[in-house]
């Protein structure tokens, strides 16, 4: 089973940062750590993050770091991944927005195509909902090539919340690219097609 790191930034979601937390108690798979990567601009910002960090801080698997550089617009939320990309220690990232839950089998699910002796090195998945909340249809693309004829001819789809990634062949790549304001997880997900 594949050691897991989970990157969180709490940022503008810090109001439901504790749900995201809190639905990682749910996961099926064992084998994770979640690192939190606090970054807030302001002094009640940042203690708002560390009192829902609390809540969950008895359990190991939890981490909290304080991102140390810039806060504001642009967010360059390519450096704040970046950070906390440096201080993982899982074979595969994979990346939960402060705003956002997972369900029970998130990890497994994700986790499961990279299996024992398999070529996978990304996988994106998600579901699409529409404004009112119902489910459209399910996001999984194993083949590179269709993904990036999509991405590139189509509307983004990709965000960071339905990435997993093999550590290795991030780090391969560059990680995030920190001269981008918005947009890096197009950006990383056009150059893993081209991995």
């Amino acid at each position: 089973m594949a050691a897991i790191s989970i990157l969180i930034i709490a940022g503008t979601g810090r109001p439901y940062l504790i749900h995201a937390l809190r639905c990682l108690f749910t996961q099926d798979y064992g084998n994770w750590e979640a690192l939190v990567i606090d970054a807030t601009g302001t002094s009640s910002d940042s203690e708002l993050v560390r009192q829902q960090f609390q809540q969950v801080s008895e359990d190991a698997r939890f981490r909290w770091l304080r991102y140390p550089h810039e806060t504001g617009f642009p967010p360059y939320a390519s450096r704040k991944w970046n950070f906390g990309i440096a201080h993982t220690d899982g074979d595969l990232i994979a990346f939960l927005d402060d705003d956002d839950m997972k369900g029970g089998g998130w990890l497994t699910q994700m986790a499961q195509p990279f299996g024992d002796g398999k070529t996978v090195t990304t996988l994106c998945a998600g579901k699409l909902i529409d404004a009112n909340g119902t489910e459209q249809g399910v996001l999984f693309n194993e083949r590179p090539s269709l993904a990036r004829g999509m991405l590139v001819e189509g509307p983004n789809f990709v965000t960071t919340g339905q990435l997993m990634i093999r550590r290795n062949i991030l780090v391969e790549l560059g990680c995030f690219d920190e001269q981008l304001p918005c947009a890096e997880d197009y950006d990383l997900v056009l150059r893993l097609c081209e991995h």
